[in-house]
């Protein structure tokens, strides 16, 4: 059971949040009334009612409807909206632990994927927030397999990571340049192969086209991070796609393939058809899933505002 509030309520009241998220988990029976519920079906509730009990979302409806015995958080002026979850973040269990988590959670993120490390220590991480000793996102741990070892090493380390219950693998880093070694691919498809029979997904950091196509020949559906060491092409993004594989993340640290060269598109009059774009290589989108996207870097801003909404996460 979840011992605090805040793991599915994130409030962006900093003095509300500080009041819930210490309560133990026998009191956590609260209601958030008049407080504006976005829905993940598109449904807008402008004034509803969330209720909590023991820690975890019970009923949303609208109205005020508020049960006996519950503490009750007037939430007028706020919104509340399924709380995020980052697939792919590097998490530390040392000294910064609890900056870093209530970061996260003051963020809006209720679920974060371990991206990487030994699962012993996200482990760990996973379950001092569990306990209580401080607040923080509901982590799933993942483990880290090293591919500098033989296939049948690394069929032995995916089973060591199913005995202890973990179902992902931290990122697993292919050799970018020139290319991934015979050896390095010949261990994936080992890792890949006994993750399957474990129910394990592989994560892979593959960051140029040479190691992104030699993880998809290798069978991995999930990518962490776009190339950055050269460009996506159409085609390479396509076959993305069709293998059934997803990007985590659009975009790369330091990637020069998200439309940072070409110029901004040119305005048009209204009704006009807009002008052809060339598939330049520095125009050249991303790859997610069966879709591409083309997102300008430039474009993207990091903000200091502070959090105005509370997310919560129902499972």
């Amino acid at each position: 059971m979840r011992t605090a509030l805040v793991h599915r309520v994130w409030v962006g009241a900093a003095s509300i949040a500080l009041a819930v998220c210490v309560a133990p988990a026998a009191a956590q029976d609260v209601a958030i009334t008049n407080v504006k519920v976005i829905v993940g079906n598109g449904t807008v509730i402008d004034s509803g009612t969330i209720v909590v009990r023991g820690g975890k979302i019970a009923s949303v409806a609208a109205g005020r409807t508020v049960p006996q015995g519950v503490q009750v958080i007037d939430g007028k002026g706020m919104s509340a909206m399924a709380g995020f979850i980052d697939g792919h973040k590097h998490v530390n269990n040392g000294e910064t632990a609890a900056a870093q988590m209530r970061s996260l959670l003051e963020a809006g993120y209720t679920t974060v994927l371990a991206g990487g490390g030994q699962a012993d220590a996200n482990i760990a991480l996973r379950d001092r927030i569990d306990k209580g000793e401080f607040i923080g996102p509901r982590i799933i741990a993942s483990g880290q397999i090293n591919l500098r070892q033989t296939p049948a090493e690394a069929r032995a380390a995916v089973q060591a990571l199913a005995a202890k219950g973990v179902k992902h693998t931290g990122e697993i880093g292919l050799t970018p340049e020139p290319a991934p070694p015979q050896a390095e691919i010949e261990t994936l498809k080992a890792i890949v192969d006994e993750a399957k029979k474990a129910g394990i997904q592989v994560n892979v950091h593959a960051v140029s086209r040479p190691a992104m196509a030699a993880a998809l020949d290798a069978g991995v559906t999930r990518l962490v991070h776009l190339p950055n060491k050269d460009f996506t092409t159409y085609e390479q993004a396509e076959k993305v796609a069709q293998a059934g594989a997803i990007v985590a993340g659009l975009i790369a640290f330091g990637a020069p393939n998200i439309d940072t060269l070409s110029p901004a598109p040119t305005a048009t009059r209204r009704g006009a058809p807009p002008a052809p774009r060339a598939a330049t290589p520095s125009s050249t989108p991303a790859a997610s899933g069966t879709r591409t996207r083309c997102i300008r870097r430039s474009r993207i801003r990091p903000t200091r505002t502070p959090p105005t909404s509370w997310c919560w996460s129902t499972s």
